[in-house]
């Protein structure tokens, strides 16, 4: 993990603009057929930090008011957590569901090949046992409707 960062002083008291760039690179597992497969990616950011208000309870939170203030972070002590600040960056871009390829056509239900590699003897309409109590409503359906 790396992290590329630019720092200006804003126009308000206290107030810094960070732009700047998360990088990193891992290996994951694809959700669909369980490869490991390579990761790099760079997460751009824009962030503004501005120092902590206060407040009357320790616990008590700060409301976000306007659309402009999403990207806005505060901070209590004399430096900004430009680590923290990178890890959150990485933790946005990392898919929810990752897949090794878009296409992915992950591994067989039945025998458990994986589809990407091998063309399994497996029947490839395979009816699930629950849906049986409808197999003939369509037909039913039919003989009405004629």
């Amino acid at each position: 993990m790396s992290i590329e960062a630019h720092v200006e002083k804003s126009g308000s008291a206290g107030e810094y603009t960070v732009d700047g760039a998360a990088q990193f690179t891992a290996d994951f597992t694809c959700s669909r057929c369980l490869d490991a497969y390579p990761i790099a990616t760079r997460a751009p950011f824009h962030i503004r930090f501005r120092p902590r208000p206060e407040v009357t309870q320790e616990e008590q939170e700060i409301e976000i008011t306007a659309p402009e203030e999403l990207d806005v972070e505060f901070y209590s002590d004399r430096t900004i957590p430009l680590r923290d600040l990178a890890i959150e960056q990485i933790q946005l871009v990392i898919p929810m569901k990752p897949l090794c390829e878009e296409k992915c056509l992950g591994l067989c239900p039945t025998c458990g090949a994986n589809r990407n590699r091998e063309k399994c003897q497996c029947e490839e309409n395979v009816v699930d046992a629950r849906w049986g109590a409808l197999e003939g409503i369509r037909a039913q359906l039919s003989k009405k409707d004629s």
